[in-house]
């Protein structure tokens, strides 16, 4: 028969439930879950941290118009709009700092063909 005193001590002992990266491309040693929700926890908070310097770039006079019009695209996963009267023109203007003027000019930039030139 099985020792009382054994049974006993493994119930009261049990194994830590264990998480796996299933998404990792190398295996990683196995966590417990609260190493995992803690680890989980610090790249929320690494992420976080990473757009807000994002977002405070995007405001910086420190850049010029098309770097500031390209970190909102990257933020917010849209393009600037090709229509000059598209409601978000105004909204990327006041989330950039930049002028409304300088939104357009972006604008129109971008609508120019691109200039190359021949190699001799």
């Amino acid at each position: 028969m099985s020792d009382p005193a054994k049974s006993a001590s493994y119930r009261t002992q049990p194994e830590p439930i264990r998480a796996v990266d299933l998404f990792s491309p190398t295996p990683l040693p196995y966590r417990t879950v609260s190493e995992q929700r803690a680890q989980v926890l610090k790249e929320d908070q690494e992420r976080e941290a990473e757009r807000q310097v994002r977002l405070l770039s995007q405001t910086s006079p420190m850049r010029p118009p098309e770097e500031r019009i390209r970190i909102w695209e990257q933020l917010h996963g849209l393009s600037l709009p090709r229509v000059a009267t598209h409601k978000l023109i105004g909204i990327i203007a006041q989330q950039t700092d930049l002028p409304v003027a300088d939104v357009l000019a972006e604008q129109t930039r971008r609508r120019q063909p691109a200039v190359t030139t021949a190699a001799t």
